[in-house]
Order: structure tokens, then C-alpha cells, then sequence
């Protein structure tokens, strides 16, 4: 038999596995979009002479591409979060945006996805260290859901039938992606208390945390106001000047039974940009027990 097909160049290697088994190696993992047809050769017979009298031609295709990479991979993202999938072979782009939605908890209706162009798509890969060759350009498609995701819901980026190769061959399957969106931008404070509703022990430390980083510079103007005056956080001497920040500390001791006040900078953002989403709580009042 002749194997032959129509969308990659092939090398490979025929051999008889047995007296009756044929085989037909291919070199390498054909990619999609590919159709291949073995044809059976002229004057075949068997040992005892007979013709061959069986079908002419066997066809067989590889179908639509498929994901192999997906970043990110799972777990938590963010309320706009970019996702970047890897497919195994060159898949068109209308196909993708096409076949692809979103679905959060909460919301009923599926919410369409954008293709990440340009610069921003760029920025993206760059991120993500893909460096990609000339003809793999059509191998990666980067998405964005159109509408911006509700905080701490689950959701799943799912990939239907239909992403097809620009020979035409599509996908049938459809395939999900699991994913949780983080949780609001927020500030909690702490610190030690003899009982739960009781005021602050003025001999141990008063810690405000963020859910999400913030930047060093921000940090240094969260202020504890007290009757001496304002004090500002205190940080370790070897924390970089531009490293993010997640928690800042006001050291003890303070003045006992006195009403401090613990303040944000106004308009107080996270590393991505996000508002604090209970910056009403600010300025908070502090009191100190005996």
C-alpha cells in the first residue's frame, strides 16, 4: 500500500509486521487538520495466489487542534484575567473566539470572550516566557472575557466544538477549564485583645492585612494617629524599598485607654489596580485597654 496526505508533508517507514499485518510508521505525530488516504497497490496476492479483492483506499484525518498548554492552569485568577491556550497544530482565530465563552457562578447567560491582540498580547507571552517561532503564531490564541468577572465566584472558560484548523477540520469535543475568581480587595485589622469584644492590649503589636499586595510606597502612609502624634508602620531592614507589601505593623507600646485612629491613603489601590472595596471603614478607631 501508498499512504499519501493533503496538508503536511509526510516520511515514514512501511514494513510487514507479520504475513498478515501491514504497517505504515509515520516519523513524527501528524498534526491537525491533516487528511490521509492508503491506497492498496495493484497485483497484491495472497501466498496462495489469490488477488486481493478488498477495498481500494482506506481514508482517515486527524480532525481539529486541540489544547496542550493553558495558562493559567487552574486555581485562583483575577476579575479580567487574560488566558493563553496552546493548541497542537494551527488553528484559526475567528474559530476560537467563536467556539469559546465564559460562565461564572451567578450568572446565567454565557459571556463572550475577545481575542487579546497587539502590544497587549505581546506584554502577555512576554509574561509568560513563550517565545514563539514564525510558523506558531497560529498556535497560540490569547483570551479575555468581555465582561469583567464577579469576585470570589467559580467560573470555566469552555472551549466547544467547532475551533478549527485553516483546512477546515474542526473539533467536536467541548472542553472546560476551572478556575476561581479572587476575592475583593480588602483590609482587616488585628490585634491582641484579652476577650473578643474587649479593647486592644497596648503592649502587643496592631497589624492591618490586605487580601492583595500593595505597593511599598502606599504602605509607608498608612498611619496610626495617637496622642503623641502619628506613628507610621514599621518594616523589616531588609525588605527591598520596591517590594510589594501585604501586611504593614505599628510596634508597642501605646498609651493605655486611649482612642487611636488608623488611617489609608486616600484612593488606597492593590498591585493590579483594584480600589479597596472597604475603604469606608477608614479612618478606624482604635481603643486600647488598661
Amino acid at each position: 500500500a501508498t499512504v499519501s496526505c493533503n496538508g503536511s508533508a509526510i516520511t515514514g517507514q512501511a514494513r510487514w509486521i507479520d504475513a498478515k499485518n501491514w504497517a505504515f510508521d509515520f516519523a513524527r505525530d501528524l498534526p491537525p487538520g491533516v487528511k490521509c488516504t492508503v491506497r492498496m497497490v495493484a497485483g497484491l496476492k495472497s501466498e496462495a495466489g489469490k488477488a486481493y479483492t478488498g477495498k481500494p483506499e482506506y481514508r482517515f484525518e486527524t480532525g481539529g487542534p486541540t489544547v496542550v498548554s493553558a495558562r493559567p492552569g487552574g486555581g485562583e485568577i483575577e476579575e479580567d484575567q487574560v488566558f493563553a491556550l496552546r493548541f497542537n497544530g494551527p488553528a484559526t482565530a475567528d474559530s476560537v473566539r467563536n467556539a469559546a465563552w465564559c460562565q461564572a457562578q451567578g450568572l446565567g447567560e454565557r459571556i463572550p470572550v475577545r481575542l487579546v491582540a497587539g502590544k497587549e498580547r505581546d506584554a502577555v507571552l512576554g509574561a509568560l516566557h513563550w517565545k514563539l517561532k514564525a510558523d506558531e503564531a497560529d498556535t497560540v490564541h490569547l483570551l479575555a472575557c468581555q465582561q469583567r468577572l464577579p469576585s470570589g465566584a467559580r467560573m470555566q472558560l469552555v472551549l466547544g466544538g467547532g475551533v478549527a484548523t485553516p483546512s477546515g477540520l474542526a473539533t467536536r469535543d467541548e472542553r472546560r477549564f476551572d478556575y476561581t475568581v479572587r476575592e475583593p480587595f480588602t483590609a482587616s485589622f488585628t490585634c491582641e485583645r484579652e476577650r473578643a469584644q474587649s479593647p486592644c492590649t497596648p503592649l502587643r503589636p496592631i497589624s492591618l492585612s490586605f487580601s492583595a499586595p500593595i505597593s511599598r510606597k502606599d504602605a509607608e502612609h498608612i498611619l496610626l494617629n495617637t496622642p503623641k502624634g502619628p506613628r507610621a508602620p514599621q518594616f523589616e531592614p531588609e525588605a527591598a524599598r520596591d517590594a510589594p507589601v501585604s501586611s504593614v505593623s505599628f510596634k508597642p507600646p501605646f498609651a493605655e485607654k486611649a482612642e487611636l485612629t488608623l488611617s489609608v491613603p486616600a484612593g488606597l489601590k492593590d498591585d493590579s489596580g483594584r480600589v479597596l472595596s472597604n475603604a469606608e471603614l477608614f479612618p478606624l478607631k482604635v481603643s486600647m485597654a488598661a
